[in-house]
């Protein structure tokens, strides 16, 4: 990259949202444009990417799933997680977004300076959703033929410990943005069991 006359700059502390967090912090541009380093999107979609968030939008998400990645995936456990957050943070926030965790996104200046990034791995593309969703940002999918990674190429992904994660920053974020339903659930399911534990003992006595 260096070579072609990109800035490069290197970020000491590890984590996928470290590098995001010195990214957004340090960078000042009308659009910006992240994709995993690991030629597995399409470098050609970029410049239509651009061009949406030059119409408006703040986040322009590179869909994979609406392309033949279900079919192609290598790792079917990966299908599940992407369908379980996907349809976790669509039920609960009213949206219809189709590829929660892509890793090829395009953002606008708006987006950047509102955002504040909080995880430090992997899970720091749901934040990111969720961010969009519930700050009423113009959010806008493009759909992306998405590639296998290059032969000897390892993915630092780990399915169950990354899943994890993500499930964590789902409940985290949902306890931060939307506390009356998330309380309210817990009141509710320990109101139950207080309930059932009550009319234990009365039948007992």
């Amino acid at each position: 990259a260096a070579s072609e006359g990109a800035i490069v700059r290197k970020e000491p502390r590890q984590g996928k949202g470290n590098v995001i967090r010195a990214m957004f912090e340090d960078i000042d541009a009308d659009v910006y444009v992240m994709a995993d380093g690991d030629d597995t999107y399409p470098a050609d979609a970029a410049p239509a990417m651009v061009d949406k968030v030059l119409e408006g939008y703040d986040m322009v998400i590179g869909d994979r799933l609406s392309s033949t990645y279900f079919q192609e995936n290598k790792r079917p456990f990966h299908n599940f997680g992407n369908r379980l957050v996907r349809d976790s943070i669509n039920g609960l926030f009213h949206a219809n977004v189709t590829d929660i965790m892509t890793g090829y996104r395009a953002f606008s200046f708006t987006f950047v300076k509102t955002y504040p990034v909080l995880s430090r791995g992997f899970e720091v593309e749901t934040e990111m959703t969720i961010h969009s969703l519930n700050n009423n940002l113009r959010l806008f999918e493009m759909p992306i033929q998405y590639r296998d990674r290059p032969e000897g190429s390892v993915s630092k992904l780990d399915t169950v410990g990354d899943g994890i994660k993500v499930m964590g920053t789902i409940f985290r974020m949902i306890r931060e943005y939307k506390p009356l339903p998330f309380f309210g659930g817990l009141g509710a399911i320990l109101g139950i069991i207080g309930i059932v534990l009550c009319g234990s003992v009365t039948v007992d006595f």
